[in-house]
């Protein structure tokens, strides 16, 4: 794996004069997370969302970082504080290392033995349970 560009949204919401979150403001968050050695540069960069008041903008942080700094950041016991590789980015090993980062995923809950779809979805949360509802299982797909 070479360099990857993680990306993180600099806090502007649509319709609000939500203050953003610097570049250097951000790198410094990262700096703590990885270290400063594992980040190569930093750039704005901006994605299409759907026009949504109150919902964030398009605006991202980016950072190119090293294979080094993604291990500290996939790995680390702080987990990766919103920071995502940005789109179209292709990663291995990039499922949730918390249970917080689980929020916003799509979910499938079904017991042991229910009939379900044979779609694939691979950042979908499927949890399987027993007749008691305790879980048995959790997969991604």
């Amino acid at each position: 794996m070479n360099n990857i560009w993680v990306c993180k949204q600099d806090g502007t919401i649509q319709c609000e004069a939500a203050r953003e979150i610097t570049l250097e403001e951000m790198r410094r968050e990262l700096a703590e997370l990885i270290g400063d050695s594992n980040i190569i540069q930093m750039e704005k960069q901006s994605h299409i969302v759907a026009a949504v008041c109150g919902a964030p903008t398009g605006n991202m942080n980016a950072y190119e970082i090293t294979e080094d700094g993604w291990h500290f950041l996939n790995d680390g016991i702080r987990g990766r504080q919103g920071f995502e590789p940005c789109d179209g980015e292709s990663i291995p090993n990039t499922q949730p290392v918390q249970i917080q980062e689980l929020v916003g995923r799509p979910l499938r809950v079904y017991k042991t033995g229910d009939p379900i779809t044979a779609d694939s979805i691979p950042n979908r949360v499927n949890i399987i349970t027993d007749d008691q509802r305790v879980i048995v299982s959790i997969w991604f797909g």
